[in-house]
């Protein structure tokens, strides 16, 4: 039995840091993509006649008080044609007479075609001051319901939904428009947000950022240059109108249905079996304004949670006729190394100490196990570092890179495990909660 559980960790772990490195290793041939489109991103935009027009869906409920500044900040933005789709959802506080008197907006009898259901739409206005602004008047039903009420009234072939927590960066929609250029096959666009770069000088910003390198980053980008990316990292979406349509839009019933989105994608776009992409450009494109700060636990509860809200809808992908290999791929990662990976961590580790305390197992066998699972973590979270460095260059001190393996070192003895555990906590949460 000891052998077993022995060999049976060893392996896991040998498969869940074997697979990030191949994961990291695809991920590199998509950075030079990457790079080439920076420099590109950085020119003037000569082939700005070749970027399609693009409809912003910003979702707003209760917020008088932030609304105009986000919608002035879009209509700010540097982009050769645009619209701007404000949708209030149902608001109690002001905000709807805010964006009255702030943009002059007048009722104005337009069609509103209904390709996806919503809330009743009670009425649509139009800026008086700004031609691409238009304002819809909804009844709530959640921000998901809002980006779909969007999507309706969306009159250009591609749509990015927002709400007022994001700030894009002036050239944002440049750099999500990119993927789109010269490729008809390419049906959803996914940016980061600003946050990847250490946060601080101590300890706990250092290793938390390396291990967002591998978690949010290169594993997601590596799994994009492989067309099979399922939970992209937390950031914003350029989606074409056609394939948003087909996917029927946002589940107001998911967690998170920005996340949701992405295996929607997949599973509309597979079953057409045509050529699709679902491109992650590897570059933030904004920010998104500081809430209320969650503790650790609370976020790796959050993270699980999501994670298992995704295989549970979309689990299926692993069996459906049309699944590609990678994606399938994919799909046995999330549901093995996301979902249950925490869990068969927390085990391992528990179990080869008890063994080990108890006698049962030698000890020079337990430290071979530690020096597998402690030493491939290490080996994968320099691998994050590796690629960093050569692409987007976020250590920017000279003394930071040595700083930064040490990181990589304690983040393996200590944070990792953490995480898993509170991770599984969340799970065993996850299934309560299920279960009622």
């Amino acid at each position: 039995m000891i052998g077993l559980l022995f060999w049976s960790g060893v392996g896991y772990f040998l498969a869940v840091h074997g697979s990030g490195l191949l994961l990291h290793i695809a991920a590199w041939s998509g950075l030079r993509r990457v790079e080439q489109g920076s420099a590109l991103a950085e020119l003037p935009h000569v082939h700005s006649d070749m970027e399609a027009p693009v409809s912003l869906v910003l979702a707003v409920h209760d917020d008088a008080a932030g609304v105009v500044a986000s919608v002035r900040a879009l209509l700010a933005l540097h982009y050769p044609s645009f619209e701007v789709i404000v949708v209030n959802d149902g608001s109690r506080d002001d905000t709807m007479q805010v964006l009255r008197t702030a943009f002059e907006l007048l009722p104005f009898p337009e069609a509103y075609r209904i390709q996806l259901p919503t809330q009743p739409v009670a009425q649509i206005h139009r800026s008086m001051r700004y031609s691409n602004l238009r304002v819809l008047d909804k009844a709530a039903g959640g921000c998901a319901d809002a980006w779909n009420a969007g999507i309706n009234a969306a009159r250009y072939p591609l749509v990015c939904m927002l709400d007022c927590t994001t700030e894009l960066h002036r050239d944002s929609l440049h750099r999500l428009a990119l993927p789109f250029i010269g490729s008809a096959d390419t049906i959803a666009s996914s940016g980061m947000l600003d946050g990847m770069a250490p946060s601080g000088s101590d300890w706990r910003a250092r290793i938390g950022f390396v291990a967002s390198l591998r978690t949010r980053l290169f594993t997601p980008f590596g799994w994009a240059t492989l067309n099979a990316m399922l939970v992209a990292p937390p950031g914003v979406q350029l989606l074409r109108k056609d394939a948003a349509l087909r996917a029927r839009g946002y589940d107001v019933a998911a967690r998170e249905p920005e996340v949701d989105m992405i295996p929607r994608l997949h599973r509309s776009a597979s079953a057409r079996r045509q050529p699709y992409r679902i491109a992650l450009t590897g570059e933030a494109v904004g920010s998104r304004r500081a809430g209320a700060a969650a503790t650790v636990p609370a976020q790796c509860r959050a993270t699980q949670w999501t994670l298992l809200d995704i295989a549970s809808r979309h689990g299926s992908l692993l069996w459906r006729r049309h699944t590609g290999l990678p994606l399938r791929a994919a799909t046995v990662s999330l549901l093995l190394f996301e979902c249950l990976g925490p869990v068969l961590e927390t085990v391992s580790y528990a179990a080869v100490a008890a063994a080990g305390l108890s006698g049962r197992m030698p000890l020079l066998a337990c430290a071979a196990f530690l020096s597998i699972a402690i030493g491939w973590g290490v080996l994968l979270s320099t691998s994050a570092l590796l690629l960093d460095a050569i692409s987007f260059r976020n250590a920017r001190r000279f003394d930071e890179p040595g700083r930064l393996l040490i990181a990589a070192l304690a983040e393996n003895l200590g944070y990792r495990q953490l995480h898993a555990l509170w991770r599984t906590l969340g799970l065993i949460a996850w299934l309560r909660n299920r279960a009622r």
